[in-house]
């Protein structure tokens, strides 16, 4: 990957902003899903359809790609993950407030 040939400090900012952005697009479509099919719990198969993305990414960078590219696309599961969960909390925090 050609963004890891710089420092290996440039490659966090870049993790970060992808966890961002996965956290508040899962936590859109969920409010949107929501709003328009309010009978269904699609947000929870997002969410482990995310999970499942983020555990085969990082096993196919354990497996397949390996060194510092494999060590990159691993973070990016771990992100993916990660951000899904903060979405769906935020997602249930939403729906929390909007109750009351």
């Amino acid at each position: 990957m050609s963004f890891l040939k710089g420092r290996a400090g440039d490659v966090w900012p870049i993790l970060f902003v992808t966890g961002i952005v996965t956290a508040c697009l899962f936590a859109g479509v969920s409010v949107l899903m929501r709003m328009r099919f309010p009978d269904k719990s699609r947000p929870e198969w997002m969410l482990a359809g995310l999970i499942v993305l983020g555990v085969f990414a990082i096993w196919y960078s354990l497996v397949y790609v390996r060194g510092w590219e494999g060590a990159a696309l691993g973070m990016l599961g771990f992100n993916v993950i990660f951000g899904a969960i903060a979405g769906y909390l935020i997602d249930k925090a939403i729906r929390r407030c909007r109750k009351r």
